[in-house]
């Protein structure tokens, strides 16, 4: 094993933190909180996160709570506040904030093709969140 390769335990402990943030889009984690539940030092989750996935943890949450976001705004009946809760934010305004940066959209304004260049993308980037693949 070459130096900064990851041993098959240490990618699938963090294959199962990526697991957690789908499934808790709601919590707040820091970097140190999700290297420790991969058993691993801030630096060495850090890098293998990004050698795993191509993308960092922090991008990586943010990514999946917009998208998921994205999702639930475009296809349930769930209001902004309740949205913005199941994504992480304890403010509705902050969730919208981000929402606008991020798609540069209005919140249920449709566009269709971003979400499926996403699905299509072709990236690691599965998410499994409320029961959905998307």
């Amino acid at each position: 094993m070459c130096p900064g390769e990851l041993a098959n335990a240490e990618k699938q402990r963090i294959y199962e933190v990526k697991g957690f943030i789908l499934n808790h889009l709601e919590q707040q984690f820091t970097i140190r909180q999700l290297a420790r539940m991969a058993a691993l030092g801030r630096q060495k989750f850090r890098d293998g996160f990004f050698q795993l996935f191509e993308i960092n943890a922090g991008e990586y949450v943010h990514e999946a709570r917009m998208q998921t976001g994205k999702f639930l705004l475009t296809k349930t009946d769930k209001s902004i506040k309740e949205i913005a809760i199941l994504c992480g934010y304890s403010k509705a305004r902050n969730f919208l904030s981000a929402y606008r940066k991020h798609f540069e959209l209005e919140p249920r304004q449709p566009d269709a093709s971003d979400y499926l260049k996403f699905l299509e993308s072709g990236k690691t980037f599965s998410v499994f969140a409320f029961g959905l693949l998307f």
